[in-house]
């Protein structure tokens, strides 16, 4: 158990990766495989509560994934920077970018909730 407790945030936020973009139909599928314990889903945005007070956010504009949030334990934080610092590239202080500068990543340190957030959105949106 205390393996895919581990390992889950990671694998989180490698599949989030992969909705940023899409119709919330195919967000909807992928995150079937997803461990949660509750849903909630809306027309724009669907919460994923993960073990911990650990969440994933999906927002989405015109019904397509725009932003996603990811909401973990600050024991984890360590882990996915080095995640960061090998697959992305920093472009500033806790914000990297992502699959050929297309996805941009910033993390937010919360330190009275003991968690960290990671924002995961398309540099082309960012840009408008």
């Amino acid at each position: 158990m205390i393996i895919v407790i581990v390992m889950a945030p990671c694998y989180l936020m490698a599949q989030n990766f992969e909705a940023l973009g899409k119709p919330k139909e195919d967000v909807r599928r992928l995150s079937k495989s997803m461990l949660y314990i509750t849903k909630t889903e809306t027309d724009t945005c669907d919460v994923y509560s993960l073990l911990g007070e650990m969440k994933v956010l999906f927002f989405y504009k015109a019904g397509i994934c725009s932003k996603i949030e990811n909401v973990f334990l600050l024991s984890y934080k360590d882990s996915f920077v080095a995640a960061l610092n090998h697959e992305g590239n920093l472009i500033g202080e806790n914000t990297w970018t992502i699959d050929d500068g297309a996805i941009k990543v910033r993390l937010t340190t919360v330190e009275e909730k003991n968690q960290f957030i990671l924002d995961i959105s398309s540099v082309a949106q960012n840009a408008h």
